[in-house]
């Protein structure tokens, strides 16, 4: 299971990277977590990544594939 600050470094590298693209935010961080916040960063998450899973250029970024745990085998696959 991944942590939020997980996605955040996420996020850095590939705002960083592609500092031209546009990225879905990010859920801020709350004290009180109750079920329907839990629910919406869970929501504001999976549309993060979905959102850079669907972009041609992102979805084959070493980051995003490490973060994913798929850069061994794709990279087994490709070479």
């Amino acid at each position: 299971m991944k942590k939020i600050s997980d996605f955040e470094q996420l996020s850095t590298q590939m705002n960083t990277k592609y500092s031209g693209t546009v990225f879905p935010p990010l859920p801020k961080k709350v004290l009180m977590v109750n079920d329907g916040v839990a629910r919406e960063r869970r929501n504001n998450l999976d549309r993060f990544v979905r959102f850079l899973a669907c972009t041609p250029k992102l979805c084959v970024d070493s980051n995003l594939l490490v973060f994913l745990g798929r850069y061994i085998n794709i990279k087994l696959i490709i070479v």
